[in-house]
């Protein structure tokens, strides 16, 4: 019998473990965060070299579309295509070299997370993390084949549902007209359905450190709707919670700015509070980010931690979220 996922309690929990964890995570992730994205700044330009004329071809596409008000994905592309000038192939290829870099810089945090939510691990002291490992190794691994599966089954319930729609359109028989009617219904609930037995494939491999993707899927079952119910309430949650924090940001933006305006400009005072005002805003929106990105990781771990199998963490105690007493 597969154990149930707390759909409420899940859901909080991931909000409070970005809350808990944000500044810690700051804390060890900052130097590869400045790696990851100096190398994806370094993807961009490469791609931009490889493709000469692509951002005046973005930039077309945008204006043509706020003309227009609304676009065609062919008529997007032939916007871009004429204004493409050549391909450099090693361009192209240094640029997603450097784009691989990046997730790669980046990875091992993201597994760190995963383990910390499920209760595996406590976060570690200091001000820097990085390590390779077997935990790595095989989330990398799991990953690319998880993404890969994922879109090959995906793909074949769409293609499957376009040629039922074909079939019965087609037939002739007017006693099935209201088959086409379903089908996409129908696609999208099956699609939903793979998508949720899959989701905790990419933490489970974080958290237990081998590909497990047969037995992640199992541990979903019988949880479908308590998975979709709790994702539904964590983006609530997120909504909720980013809107307060909006509220915050302006209210602290007026403030800043009458303050601003009252000492003036064109002062030393005016100056460094100016210089002060966009650091904060700037910290403020970085830590808003990375919050979010914890709740996703953070939901995953913790209920992939609900459903294995054994439900036991092998560094001792410790409720989901709240780290093991062992370290890394």
């Amino acid at each position: 019998m597969s154990r149930k996922l707390p759909i409420a309690e899940t859901a909080l929990e991931a909000i409070l473990f970005a809350m808990r964890q944000t500044l810690p995570t700051l804390r060890v992730a900052w130097l590869p965060g400045l790696v990851t994205i100096a190398l994806f700044g370094l993807g961009i330009y490469l791609f931009s070299m490889a493709f000469p004329g692509l951002f005046d071809g973005l930039i077309a596409a945008g204006e043509a579309a706020e003309a227009q008000g609304t676009l065609a994905e062919d008529q997007v592309l032939e916007i871009i295509r004429s204004h493409i000038d050549g391909v450099q192939p090693l361009f192209a290829g240094l640029g997603g070299l450097a784009l691989l870099a990046a997730w790669a810089a980046i990875l091992p945090i993201s597994v760190l997370i995963y383990r910390v939510a499920a209760g595996d691990v406590a976060m570690p002291g200091g001000i820097f993390y990085w390590r390779w490992g077997a935990h790595e190794t095989w989330f990398l691994v799991t990953y690319v084949v998880y993404v890969i599966l994922l879109q090959v089954v995906t793909g074949a319930i769409g293609l499957g549902g376009e040629w039922a729609i074909q079939h019965f359109a087609q037939s002739g028989d007017v006693t099935l007209r209201w088959v086409p009617m379903i089908v996409g219904p129908v696609t999208l609930v099956v699609t939903l359905w793979v998508v949720l037995r899959t989701i905790l494939i990419p933490a489970a491999a974080a958290v237990e450190g081998k590909m497990n993707v047969v037995s992640a899927t199992l541990a979903t079952g019988g949880n479908v709707f308590r998975l979709l119910g709790s994702l539904i309430l964590l983006c609530l949650l997120l909504v909720v919670s980013l809107l307060a924090f909006g509220i915050l940001m302006f209210i602290l933006s007026l403030l800043l700015g009458t303050i601003d305006m009252a000492v003036g400009d064109e002062t030393a005072g005016g100056l460094i509070l100016s210089i002060v005002s966009a650091v904060l805003l700037v910290g403020l929106s970085v830590y808003a980010y990375i919050a979010v990105q914890l709740v996703s990781l953070g939901w995953a771990g913790m209920a992939w931690a609900a459903l294995r199998k054994d439900n036991v963490k092998p560094c001792g105690d410790g409720a989901p979220g709240e780290g093991a007493v062992c370290e890394v």
